[in-house]
């Protein structure tokens, strides 16, 4: 490692505290350096980060309120990030960094700057991804941005936190078959907000984060992923030929098919639980991550 990132590595060891991942346990997370500074200065705001935020519904209030600036302020920071082998060129404003702040706590410092961390977040981020792409014995052909784009859709729809090896199949079967990945979470990103069942006009939505609009990948990242889910998206998946799934709001787990209609046939029974037994309408606007 060059000398700049191991100075910017070995300022984050002095004030970040130790990760702990939305939908896993710190054991399954790559350990962030502990928060404290050798000037023992005071801490002026924590910012937590969980698999499954995003920056704008997320971590932009805490970021501006912890560094006193505007939310625009916060965004034109973000916007103004360095680069990355992480960081794909289609993004662009303050998405730059959606999905570049490893799942954690972190304790701000007084006199620190937001721009300073962000620097610190970017080399924690490339240092995680170095650390699990070199364990996993079976790496894909897919690029780091697009590995890193692929685990935050992962993570976005595991939200019993688990069977991430499963979805992550599902979404490389689809691009190994050139299918569209029809991705729910990809068109709710989009929207700029979720429901727990998308309507025929919400996944219809025009954008570049839109699996349902366009072939492949999204054009990025749509929000914090564990360790969990940047390691499913970096294999090669479990070998299995499944290409559909659904989340059962009510039994709170996934189910996956390599069929279609039996898919269907779930998806019914499903849908039915939901009808009967939530206390939100289907075409409700929720915040998923909170909710289930």
């Amino acid at each position: 490692m060059k000398r700049k990132a191991a100075c910017i590595i070995l300022s984050l060891a002095m004030i970040l505290l130790s990760a702990c991942g939305a939908t896993s346990s710190p054991a399954n997370q790559t350990a962030a350096p502990a928060a404290q500074t050798s000037e023992n200065k005071a801490i002026k705001g924590i910012v937590e980060v969980k698999g499954g935020e995003m920056l704008e519904r997320d971590i932009i209030p805490q970021l501006s309120k912890v560094f006193s600036l505007t939310e625009q302020e916060v965004k034109d920071t973000l916007a103004a990030s360095g680069s990355s082998k992480l960081i794909s060129a289609k993004t662009t404003g303050f998405r730059r960094m959606e999905g570049m702040i490893p799942p954690g706590k972190y304790k701000i410092p007084e006199g620190s700057t937001l721009k300073e961390h962000v620097a610190l977040w970017i080399a924690a981020s490339e240092k995680r991804y170095s650390t699990l792409y070199s364990s996993n014995t079976k790496p894909n052909d897919l690029s780091p941005t697009e590995q890193l784009a692929l685990a935050s859709m992962v993570e976005a729809e595991c939200l019993s936190g688990a069977h991430s090896e499963e979805v992550a199949t599902v979404f490389l079967d689809r691009l190994e078959d050139g299918s569209k990945l029809q991705s729910c979470v990809t068109a709710e990103y989009a929207l700029g907000y979720q429901r727990p069942f998308l309507t025929t006009d919400d996944i219809s939505v025009k954008s570049d984060y839109n699996t349902y609009y366009v072939k492949g990948l999204p054009a990025g990242p749509i929000c914090a992923v564990s360790d969990s889910s940047l390691k499913a998206a970096a294999g090669q998946g479990n070998g299995s030929s499944i290409y559909y799934f659904y989340y059962d709001y009510i039994l709170k787990d996934m189910f996956f098919f390599s069929g279609y209609s039996e898919f269907q046939k779930g998806c019914s029974a499903s849908s039915q639980r939901f009808e009967e037994n939530s206390k939100v309408d289907r075409h409700d606007k929720i915040n998923k991550q909170a909710l289930y």
